[in-house]
């Protein structure tokens, strides 16, 4: 139970799920033929968007179940163990085709951004159909990650998320980054309806407006401002759009606007997995604060979910990888004071979910990554060079 005697809903998390070839932080891409040396070791950790938003959930005292699949490989006890160990339920889908391996992503992180190198396996080939009305009334929000990533959850997804309003969830969606680049207008005008929250970053609000309006042989000028005026015009709810060191703007269906700033840090280490933890912060607030599907969300309560979020974002930003080191309430607290913010009695926050006892066979914390997380880590580090640099040219 949080400060102010408020206890957060339960949320389930649908998306990706994997397991993340950290390198770096680098100056630079790896240029072709050439080597590049990581200050760190190369490490393999559980990674994907809707896996680091649930383990950050639950590391705020929020109680989460992540919906996804893994392969039949070694990777997926690590992710398995991550989730326990965070205190988050993994409903593993059942629907999926054998032989398909967990989703791995080759992370090039340095201090400014970072870049990815991603074999998407068996997240491409589950879907949501499986989860049952029944099921879905346990949960008060359904939050979705790593939509780009999930190609079958991706084309029955608005089935999904209608399901989940007949189950009296209200929801969110992160997208994350199209590799197309084609920024699917149907996303707009099929799936926002259907939403409460999405929650872009600045280049995929422009990348889905600019869409939009090309559809439509219109003009746009490029602005993240004009992007959120449009997308705003399409969601049943609000669009917060994250833009890194300044901070956040947000606009409701009603045109009312809001913002929250980012903390100024005097440096950072990578910004990978930065979105999973405003998403996780934010959405550990918006649980404790409660709406069903369409409900108008107070314009004081994204506002105080926003500023968490910030904080949750920016402590982010000083850890390696994206869910190596989450905030919880007591190092959120100490963080935000260290910066010069002033902690509001508004913002509550509630101890860590305890990890998750199971008879499964459990990979120890030392063991992670394993022999062969070590042995997929030491050969995407050898390939490295060749994949990306690649792009260079």
């Amino acid at each position: 139970m949080a400060a102010d005697g408020r206890t957060a809903l339960p949320v389930l998390v649908v998306g990706d799920v994997f397991v993340d070839v950290l390198a770096g932080p680098i100056d630079r891409l790896p240029l072709w033929g050439k080597d590049t040396f990581s200050p760190l070791p190369i490490a393999a950790v559980p990674g994907g968007s809707a896996q680091n938003t649930a383990s950050g959930l639950a590391a705020l005292g929020v109680p989460t179940t992540l919906f996804s699949a893994v392969g039949n490989d070694v990777f997926a006890d690590v992710v398995r163990n991550r989730l326990r160990n965070r205190g988050a339920r993994f409903r593993e889908a059942t629907d999926v085709p054998p032989g398909y391996p967990t989703g791995t992503c080759i992370v090039l992180s340095g201090k400014a951004d970072r870049g990815f190198v991603s074999h998407y396996g068996v997240s491409d080939f589950w879907g949501c159909d499986e989860l049952p009305l029944t099921y879905l009334r346990q949960f008060s929000h359904v939050h979705v990650g790593g939509y780009f990533s999930c190609k079958r959850m991706r084309e029955s997804l608005p089935q999904f998320l209608a399901k989940c309003a007949q189950a009296g969830c209200s929801t969110s969606i992160d997208t994350n980054d199209d590799y197309t680049c084609n920024w699917d207008a149907k996303f707009v005008t099929e799936v926002l309806p259907l939403v409460d929250v999405y929650l872009p970053n600045d280049d995929e609000a422009v990348g889905f407006a600019r869409s939009v309006v090309a559809a439509a042989g219109a003009h746009f000028d490029g602005s993240v401002e004009a992007a959120i005026d449009l997308l705003s015009k399409h969601i049943r709810g609000v669009v917060i759009v994250t833009r890194g060191a300044d901070g956040v703007l947000g606009k409701l269906a009603d045109g009312t606007e809001f913002t929250a700033p980012a903390l100024r840090l005097d440096s950072i280490v990578d910004t990978v997995g930065c979105g999973d933890a405003f998403n996780a912060g934010f959405l550990s607030q918006l649980m404790r604060h409660p709406t069903g599907p369409g409900a108008l969300i107070p314009a004081q309560v994204l506002q105080q979910a926003a500023e968490v979020a910030c904080i949750n974002a920016s402590f982010q930003v000083l850890q390696r990888g994206a869910a190596e080191t989450v905030g919880t309430d007591n190092t959120l607290k100490k963080f935000a004071q260290r910066h010069g913010v002033e902690w509001s009695p508004e913002w509550a926050l509630a101890a860590p979910c305890p990890p998750i006892a199971s008879s499964d066979r459990v990979v120890e914390d030392h063991a992670e990554p394993g022999w062969g997380a070590v042995v997929v880590a030491a050969a995407s580090a050898f390939i490295l060079g060749v994949v990306v640099a690649k792009h260079l040219h």
